[in-house]
């Protein structure tokens, strides 16, 4: 079974409402007036966490801290959900270090994770322009 990934621009003020809500009935009636705008991502959501997980290993960049209090809320709601409230500059994925990660880190189906990963890139680099003074953005997994 394949996830849904989106990224959704927030009201900065409205998502700290929802934060505590997490988890329960209340939660995704709020969660919705707190969205500005939302994307759906073209591929299987899950590559969003493994883009995340690419980046860490081929640019030592941390993009979100999975182990935080928001992410811990977030998981009680979403399969994943990383927050940005600044935005993060995102270096590339180099072509050939990507490959040979995909290969090491999904054997067979690597050479598959390729375009999506790639497709991950500019999708987390649309959403993170997002970011704003009034908004934040979150990468959604479902």
């Amino acid at each position: 079974m394949s996830a849904f990934g989106t990224w959704e621009v927030l009201s900065r003020e409205d998502f700290e409402r929802c934060l505590p809500l997490c988890g329960t009935a209340a939660f995704p009636p709020a969660w919705q007036r707190a969205v500005v705008r939302r994307k759906d991502f073209d591929h299987s959501g899950y590559v969003l966490g493994n883009y995340v997980d690419a980046q860490a290993e081929l640019n030592q960049l941390r993009l979100f801290d999975e182990e935080s209090d928001v992410a811990r809320q977030l998981a009680r709601a979403f399969t994943a959900a990383y927050v940005f409230d600044n935005p993060v500059p995102l270096p590339e994925l180099p072509p050939e270090r990507l490959a040979e990660y995909c290969r090491d880190e999904y054997g067979a189906e690597g050479d598959s994770l390729v375009e999506p990963l790639r497709a991950a890139h500019a999708f987390f680099t649309q959403g993170l322009r997002e970011v704003n003074d009034e908004n934040l953005v979150v990468f959604v997994i479902r």
